[in-house]
């Protein structure tokens, strides 16, 4: 099965809601794979790359070595481990681009200063909420088989996660193709967008070469 034991699935197999994991039907076999998820509901969501030997009864994706995701604490994780967190990331350029401004001040004459700074870029916690993925934003996810990268409403957020497939495990059959995962708790709701995307498919991509979607 493709679903958690708690996950229910709505809108002809596009929305994921309840608790757990879902699992696209279709494996990414081709050279460079698009999709986008809408986060139709707060809550907290997971969303990446697994294969199949990924628990889907738990509620976050990357709490394996089966699953890579970014989800709804702004953390990219895999295995358990964060391999970005976004929130230490934009921190950090906030914290960057008040500097800079400040610099800037001090160079302007003052009769210009006052003019000159309301144009500069805001370096308020609502610059920074915009740059974290929330309700109603779409993420884009792309995979090359190396790579996957996440966007935000058609932005490279910049964050490469390298996949490697494990050779072997220990128990089980092992399945190396990758597919799309989605996952919820807490009231989240996503919606899986294979086609009619709301952003362009970054260059050399192609969405996915699907027969069905979720079951």
């Amino acid at each position: 099965m493709f679903l958690g034991q708690e996950i229910v699935i709505l809108k002809n197999g596009k929305r994921v809601c309840g608790s757990g994991g879902a699992v696209l039907n279709q494996a990414l076999l081709q050279s460079k794979s698009y999709f986008e998820v809408k986060i139709q509901q707060s809550g907290h969501w997971s969303v990446g790359l697994c294969t199949l030997n990924t628990d889907l009864n738990k509620t976050r994706g990357g709490l394996d070595k089966f699953s890579w995701c970014l989800n709804a604490e702004n953390y990219v994780m895999n295995d358990g481990g964060v391999l970005y967190d976004l929130n230490e990331i934009y921190s950090s350029n906030e914290a960057n681009e008040s500097v800079n401004d400040e610099d800037t001040e001090k160079l302007l004459p003052i009769k210009n200063k006052n003019e000159i700074v309301n144009l500069l870029p805001s370096s308020s916690n609502s610059s920074q909420r915009s740059s974290l993925p929330q309700e109603g934003d779409i993420i884009g996810i792309t995979y090359d088989h190396i790579e996957l990268n996440f966007y935000l409403n058609g932005k490279n957020l910049n964050i490469p996660t390298l996949i490697k497939l494990n050779s072997h495990v220990s128990n089980g059959e092992y399945n190396n193709e990758i597919y799309p995962c989605l996952f919820v708790d807490d009231g989240a709701i996503l919606d899986l967008i294979v086609e009619n995307f709301n952003f362009q498919i970054p260059s050399g991509f192609d969405r996915i070469m699907v027969e069905q979607t979720l079951l």
